[in-house]
This record gives structure tokens, sequence and C-alpha cells, in this order.
């Protein structure tokens, strides 16, 4: 185990699937035997709450921002998979932390990297403090998006912002955009996902691997389960086992 890949999931729009992305890429690398941190840095905690965790009386992302907490009093295991909890205090509170704190995690991150194959980043749309110490902190971005309407102009947008914050971090890579939510079913869909997938190397790195529509998905969240337990070869298994492969492929070949 060498130095953590620390990933970020990021879109400017909301509703494309980035907790749970982020959930599922955990579950799966776990699965091929990689030892995973997850960071919950959007201030809604859904991340956290997947996990049936409790912050009252304990130490949170918050407590490690703003007052300052070490991150080994504050990551908490979970099913194999640890856990940095977000805190939805953070909602009410983000536009009042101050600049100098962008780097906090950044710097506490750094203190454990070499106990994890991966650092995930769980975060919310916009460009708001927990969306620039996301930056700061991760080597690079998974964009999750989907074939809805207003999704390119959201895949612009976070374009644009990469661009804003390379101040922050300016080695800062973008990993790749992930498909999410395909609906093989829908020929305008199926279209969609051909043409974008032309646009590989040229603009952005396509994954070859798409998450197709799976209701095991939100069932899976709903109930806090585990799609790799509970709902063992479905689509969302094989889709999320495919993505952890296919991102260790590209991490190896540089």
């Amino acid at each position: 185990m060498g130095k953590a890949v620390t990933i970020m999931f990021t879109n400017q729009k909301g509703g494309v699937g980035k907790t749970s992305t982020c959930l599922g890429l955990a579950e799966a690398f776990r699965y091929l035997g990689k030892k995973v941190l997850l960071v919950d840095c959007d201030p809604q905690a859904n991340t956290t709450s997947s996990f049936q965790v409790d912050t009252d009386g304990i130490a949170t992302l918050y407590d490690l921002i703003v007052n300052r907490e070490p991150i080994e009093n504050c990551i908490i295991s979970r099913d194999g998979i640890d856990l940095l909890p977000g805190d939805k205090v953070l909602k009410s509170q983000e536009d009042m932390i101050g600049p100098e704190k962008i780097t906090r995690l950044q710097h506490e991150l750094k203190k454990v990297k070499d106990q994890y194959d991966y650092i995930l980043i769980d975060t919310n749309p916009g460009t708001g403090f927990c969306v620039k110490a996301s930056y700061a902190a991760a080597d690079g971005a998974i964009i999750p998006m989907n074939f809805e309407k207003y999704a390119i102009d959201g895949l612009a947008d976070v374009m644009r912002t990469m661009e804003s914050f390379r101040d922050l971090n300016e080695d800062f890579k973008l990993y790749g955009v992930l498909i999410n939510k395909l609906d093989m079913r829908m020929a305008d869909q199926r279209m969609a996902d051909k043409q974008f997938q032309q646009l590989d190397g040229k603009v952005f790195h396509v994954f070859r691997t798409k998450i197709r529509t799976d209701q095991t998905i939100p069932k899976a969240q709903t109930r806090d389960e585990s799609i790799f337990e509970d709902y063992k070869g479905s689509k969302a298994q094989q889709d999320f086992l495919s993505l952890a492969e296919e991102f260790e492929e590209d991490i190896k070949n540089g």
C-alpha cells in the first residue's frame, strides 16, 4: 500500500448521482481488497447517513476544519470502510468559515494517505467552502453525469470551475467523466452515449464503464443495504466493479 489516490466526485448539477457513485465505488474497491477512506464533504451529509452514523457526540469534518480536531480522532469504521463523517451543521455554517481554513482538510489527509489505497470525497453542487476544500485536498476528480436536460451545461460549468480553482491545487487532474443512470432502453440515451464516447481523449477522458439504471441502487440506499452484500449479481454491482477495475487500470497506465 503506497500513498492513497484521493478522488473527489463533483458536478455543478445536483441529482447526477455523486453520492451513489462515491458509495458504490468505495464498496467496489473494498471488494477488490483495497483500503478505503470515505470523506463526506457534502453539508447534506448523505454519505454519513447511509452508514447510519449518529454524529451527536462524535468528531466530524466540521470539528476537523473549524475546531482543528486531528483527523485520527474523527475517522470511524463501518463495514470494512473508514469514514470521515460529515456534519449537517455545515449547511448553516459553510459561508462563515474563513478562507484560511480551505487547506485544513488537505493538511489532515496527508497524515493518513499512507494508510489507504483510495480516499473518496463526496461533495455538494456549487462552489462554496466545502467544494473548494475538496479541490485543495484531492488528486483529481471524477465527474458523474447523466443525459437529462441541461446535463451537458452542468459539465461545462464544472470544467470552468476546475480551471478557476487551479490556484488551490496546480496538480489537480480530471480522471474522467462517468456516464451515470444510463437507460439503454431509450434510443436517445443510446445515441447520446455513442456521441459522447467520441469525445474520449479529445476533450477529456470518458470512462468505458457506465452505471446503468438499476432500482437496486435507490433500494439499497433507502434500506441501508450493501450493493455488494445484499444485491450480488445486480447490474449495479457489475457496473461499479467494472468501474473500479477500469480506474485501477488507468492509474497503473498513468
